[in-house]
């Protein structure tokens, strides 16, 4: 009305928050061999609210089968996405699993992502042992003995260092790493 002093004008605002969302809950690094490391898998934490996001710190609660290669404390405007390396090292023969947690400043509770890898180990198992007895030896001359080595485990195992000792033996053959499938 044009004769009052004072209009009412109502009002509505709607809030911005700040909100950093994993790209993925899980990561399976899937079979893994106890002495080696999986490949490094990247996660991305996008903040997908309307206000910064002050990302203050990330962590891997198993560190002893699982490693934190790189990670990120900053803050993330809304749409930008902040990556996180991690990768499996299962140090047994067994499934493991472990959270990649990402803490905020402020009352955001980011979801955690549930890492998951299975150790394998190789087996070696030898057929037709060396007993120690050559029996007799003529001087100038030699004997050839043959040992198989078998791999009955789950990862592949790289015979490395193949030697022999004592002065009166040694191996036959080129020294290289041998890898041996399961």
């Amino acid at each position: 009305d044009p004769d009052d002093s004072v209009v009412t004008v109502p009002l509505q605002g709607v809030a911005t928050a700040p909100d950093p969302t994993p790209n993925r809950l899980t990561v399976g690094f899937g079979e893994v061999s106890t002495d080696a490391a999986s490949d490094t898998v990247v996660v991305g934490i996008t903040n997908d609210g309307g206000a910064p996001a002050n990302v203050t710190g990330v962590s891997v609660t198993d560190t002893s089968n699982f490693t934190l290669v790189s990670g990120f404390n900053e803050t993330l405007v809304p749409g930008e996405t902040g990556a996180v390396a991690v990768r499996a090292s299962p140090t047994d023969g067994v499934r493991t699993s472990a959270n990649l947690t990402v803490t905020t400043a402020g009352p955001n509770t980011v979801p955690n992502v549930e890492l998951v890898s299975t150790g394998v180990t190789p087996v070696a198992s030898v057929s037709n042992p060396i007993d120690g007895d050559f029996g007799e030896i003529g001087r100038s001359s030699s004997t050839v003995r043959t040992i198989s080595v078998r791999n009955n485990g789950e990862a592949t195992l790289a015979l490395r260092d193949i030697g022999a000792s004592g002065e009166a033996f040694r191996v036959i053959g080129a020294q290289q790493r041998i890898p041996l499938a399961s």
